[in-house]
């Protein structure tokens, strides 16, 4: 499976402008996230949105964003994006839970 067509990628491509920046600030959180590495790969896949379709949107130039001159190890890869996948459910839901409290 190519990355772009992953679960991660698929998500981030539904985020409005706003919710993409409202995103951000909840990851820069440390109440949410601490880990430097989901910050770095966050980054790294801002540089792509909205389409987040490009040909360097490998899985390879992803990891060497986030590990530098570390080679590719698809298990680090498949733990970071889906930690970075799990914060984003998190904010979704979040975000439906404030959005029911307020009706």
């Amino acid at each position: 499976m190519n990355f772009s067509d992953s679960q991660l990628i698929t998500a981030l491509r539904t985020l409005s402008n706003a919710e993409r920046k409202r995103f951000d600030q909840y990851l820069r959180s440390p109440y949410f996230n601490r880990s430097e590495k989901t910050l770095r790969l966050w980054d790294f896949l801002m540089t792509f949105a909205p389409a987040f379709e490009a040909a360097a949107l490998t899985k390879e130039a992803t990891f060497q964003s986030v590990w530098n001159a570390v080679p590719y190890n698809a298990q680090r890869f498949a733990e970071e994006t889906n930690r970075l996948y799990a914060l984003l459910q998190g904010f979704l839901a979040q975000g439906y839970w404030e959005g029911q409290a307020r009706q």
